[in-house]
């Protein structure tokens, strides 16, 4: 017999990444066994969704206040903000409730942090199992997560091993807690390096080198040593262009990079070799624009933009923060360390003046990808966990 699940996720945009990544899931599930209800915010997946034939149900996440502040070595909460917040949530989980007993949804399988607290409570409302896919490094004010986590979750997946070990600073395994990667189709991020429609777009050369930074526009993506790098290494390269592909997320909380990045660009002298694209649908087209992908993250939760790029053949200069490095760590690419702008300089210097090495990465980054980020190795490790949690 067929199992309903209810997938919960903050967003429907490609923007946010675990949301392309959630997509990637539902599109290729095994449809004979598992029948996915989608409830999240309006974008440009749901249309998507609803194109295949999955049911979407549009709801709403509220703002959530902060929660707590720090002074000096300790931490202070405000419990009435906490329980502003619970309120909040409050027309959420009814409404997710009604879907539950509507559909008559088996399980729950949440996607972002706010919809791991509103399925928890509506999953415990109705008696439903429910996985946790925790797509974020745990912060200071996530103790609701943590406790939840391990104590009440029937399952939590996460996107890495770095993410895991931020939810679990004791570093102890525990049996509902594990670790599936990400993955990609091979054989739709392929290299197509000719007549790239991208180049043709922004009116850049084939014989131009082209080095990008693709990534939602907040602090924390590193665009700032993105720019300082890319001031170093026009200074070497004559023809050489930067890519910055992205936009910030709609009623994002997060601050936006965007009035850092156009003062950055024109204080480093660089207008006539950055071109910021704003969000571009199409991702295979973009890393296929590539020579080399730059991700100066601070701290990467994963980095699903490196395994797209090591798919079509681009190879990655990347920080040694968080998933990041456990991806290039099997090929494809260079680790450097975080905020380190002469060093990012420096490794593209180097690889634009080295064809076969250029070459060698391309082809490990994607042995790297086939082997070990597939999609239907991601999917499988999925469904099977469902089959576990539903006995």
């Amino acid at each position: 017999m067929r199992k309903t699940i209810l997938y919960v996720d903050e967003q429907g945009t490609r923007l946010s990444g675990g949301s392309s990544c959630l997509f990637n899931l539902i599109s290729q599930l095994d449809k004979d066994n598992f029948t996915p209800i989608i409830a999240c915010r309006e974008g440009d997946l749901t249309g998507e969704y609803r194109a295949r034939g999955i049911e979407v149900d549009s709801i709403k996440f509220p703002h959530f206040s902060r929660v707590s502040f720090k002074k000096g070595r300790f931490r202070f909460f405000y419990p009435h903000r906490l329980f502003s917040n619970l309120l909040r949530l409050c027309p959420l989980v009814r409404k997710l409730v009604s879907i539950i007993r509507r559909k008559k949804v088996d399980l729950l399988h949440t996607n972002s942090f706010r919809a791991n607290i509103a399925g928890f409570l509506a999953a415990k409302w109705t008696g439903k199992p429910i996985i946790w896919h925790i797509r974020d490094f745990a912060h200071e004010e996530s103790i609701f997560i943590r406790i939840a986590g391990r104590k009440f979750v029937d399952r939590v997946i996460f996107m890495s091993k770095a993410t895991k070990r931020s939810f679990t600073s004791d570093g102890a395994n525990r049996p509902n807690m594990e670790v599936i990667y990400d993955g990609v189709d091979p054989d739709v991020y392929s290299p197509q390096k000719r007549n790239n429609k991208l180049r043709e777009k922004f009116g850049i050369s084939s014989s131009v080198r082209l080095v990008g930074i693709v990534g939602r526009l907040v602090p924390w993506k590193g665009h700032r040593y993105f720019l300082e790098a890319a001031r170093r290494i026009a200074d070497e390269i004559e023809d050489v262009k930067f890519l910055i592909v992205g936009e910030n997320l709609p009623e994002s909380q997060e601050r936006n990079s965007y009035p850092e990045i156009e003062c950055l660009i024109e204080k480093r002298g660089l207008r006539d070799k950055v071109i910021l694209t704003g969000f571009q649908s199409d991702i295979v087209e973009v890393m296929n624009a590539l020579d080399l992908l730059v991700c100066p993250s601070l701290a990467e939760p994963f980095g699903m933009v490196v395994i797209e790029a090591l798919a079509c053949g681009t190879p990655v200069i990347g920080t040694d923060a968080g998933g990041i490095k456990e991806i290039l760590s099997q090929g494809g690419g260079i680790l450097v360390s975080s905020r380190d702008a002469e060093a990012i300089a420096c490794e593209v210097v180097n690889l634009l003046g080295n064809d076969r090495a250029l070459i060698d990465l391309s082809k490990a980054g994607r042995c790297n990808v086939k082997q070990n980020f597939g999609l239907d190795g991601y999917v499988a490790q999925v469904e099977k966990l469902y089959q576990e949690v539903l006995g």
